[in-house]
């Protein structure tokens, strides 16, 4: 978390560029690829809501325990 939200921000942004926009909040979670996940666990796809560290995180479970397994790849800086 410390290196995806600089230093456990829970409003951290770090912004893609068109067409995948910004990464948002503590695990960094990106509308553009999990938007699903995000409506999933909120009712909503208000991006603002990935701002709520326990939403963010609640979406990055989504995220790791997804349909490639239990893996940290999707994120640029992982554990292994």
């Amino acid at each position: 978390m410390d290196c995806e939200s600089a230093g456990g921000n829970p409003r951290a942004f770090s912004d893609n560029g068109p067409p995948y926009g910004p990464d948002r909040g503590l695990m960094g979670i990106n509308l553009y690829w999990h938007e699903d996940k995000l409506v999933n666990v909120a009712g909503s796809n208000d991006p603002e809501l990935l701002y709520d560290p326990t939403i963010n995180v609640e979406v990055a479970w989504r995220v790791y325990s997804g349909p490639s397994g239990y893996t940290w790849k999707l994120w640029s800086c992982n554990p292994w």
